[in-house]
């Protein structure tokens, strides 16, 4: 069977990805890339795949791939991480992390927006601004700074380390040096992580790490070195991927003005603003950490046992098979279940507290912000970014 291809390295791909996937999902179940990985276009297909077990994570092959050893930092990271687990020792770590992660570190993190964001948004209004720094890239920041009790000196440091590992491990090429380079900054962040520990080991703090040193479940504990993955895994997932649907959803709402009037009039329906922009822009754009279990079939065509599978997220998210006028924003949408998150064992660990920091940013806008002025109608996107994101935002916020 000869499968349509998709060429992910057409940098017109990156600008507008949900057109070309759709007509690829209406030609077909199953696509290849130009690496020979398959893609799982339709959204029932990609609920089976993720929830049958057919498929597991690939754990820290890609690594292996790409230069990494066992002993170098970033492969140590990497294998101690939830994503690279699975079986009886992922369920014993999970477990303990969600007990850390109860209703009242929700409510933290939606207290921290409340705070911070009007002193944020007052010096933007009528003013021609890129928000992307001011507000979508350093709100998060701050929020997971607070969470996590890293200190304000200490914050931008480590967003920029985490910022650079994350583009030269995960970049188009991977050479020597860079496999050099990425050890280093992995291993600095180990090592700060290291000395927080040791800080709140000699003078206790209430925030997240010291519940994470702390937690206990049927006498089960979390190591050092799984609470300092742990920690930075927090970090790494909460900065960039909120910041982009904080983008994306300001950019919905200049392009959508009835919506803004409707949150306006109706805070509760925040919560399906917020679903509604998740599902039409994941941050990201493909998942591809999923590997075949064993030689078999899925959707009519054969993988071999350990070939890689891809879920290009907008095709599953925009199928029209699951939502009706799937292109468009619908505040009224029954509950249907999008793939942002992703799905199953490995379900993103901290959605509740991205959804939670999500509403609370676009519930204070709308009660601040009575209209969004788009200034530029060509908006430019990162090409071959793992985090969906724009080059720059922007626009004029009317009081």
């Amino acid at each position: 069977m000869t499968l349509p291809e998709l060429d992910l390295r057409d940098p017109a791909f990156w600008q507008n990805p949900s057109p070309v996937l759709a007509d690829l999902r209406e030609q077909t179940r199953v696509a290849i890339t130009n690496d020979g990985s398959k893609l799982i276009l339709r959204h029932a297909d990609v609920s089976a795949l993720l929830l049958s077990g057919l498929f597991v994570n690939e754990g820290i092959s890609l690594l292996a791939r790409r230069g990494f050893k066992p002993g170098d930092a970033l492969y140590e990271f990497r294998r101690q991480a939830l994503g690279a687990m699975g079986g009886a020792e992922h369920l014993r770590v999970r477990s303990l992390v969600l007990k850390a992660l109860g209703h009242q570190q929700v409510q933290f993190v939606r207290g921290v927006v409340e705070r911070r964001l009007p002193a944020m948004l007052e010096p933007l209004f009528d003013r021609d601004v890129d928000v992307l720094q001011p507000i979508t890239s350093q709100l998060p920041l701050e929020v997971i700074g607070e969470y996590l009790g890293i200190d304000v000196g200490d914050r931008a440091r480590v967003d920029a380390l985490v910022r650079e590992g994350q583009a030269k491990a995960f970049g188009r090429e991977v050479t020597p040096q860079i496999v050099q380079r990425t050890n280093q900054i992995f291993s600095e962040l180990l090592a700060f992580v290291a000395t927080q520990i040791r800080e709140r080991r000699i003078k206790p703090r209430n925030d997240l790490l010291a519940r994470l040193l702390d937690v206990e479940d049927s006498q089960q504990t979390l190591s050092e070195d799984e609470v300092i993955v742990l920690f930075l895994n927090l970090f790494i997932g909460a900065i960039e991927s909120t910041a982009s649907s904080m983008s994306t959803g300001l950019l919905l709402l200049a392009r959508h003005p009835e919506l803004l009037d409707a949150l306006r009039a109706e805070p509760a329906r925040v919560a399906a603003f917020v679903e509604e922009n998740l599902r039409l822009y994941p941050p990201n754009t493909l998942i591809a950490n999923k590997v075949a279990k064993q030689d078999g079939e899925f959707c009519g065509v054969r993988f071999a046992a350990g070939e890689p599978v891809i879920v290009p997220v907008p095709a599953p998210n925009r199928d029209p098979r699951a939502f009706e006028h799937a292109d468009q924003p619908d505040l009224s949408r029954a509950p249907q279940r999008h793939f942002t998150f992703s799905l199953g064992p490995h379900f993103c660990l901290g959605q509740a507290l991205a959804r939670a920091q999500l509403q609370a940013f676009f519930e204070v806008c709308s009660r601040h912000v009575r209209r969004i002025e788009l200034l530029e109608q060509r908006i430019e996107w990162q090409p071959y970014a793992a985090i969906t994101s724009m080059k720059s935002l922007r626009l004029r916020l009317h009081r």
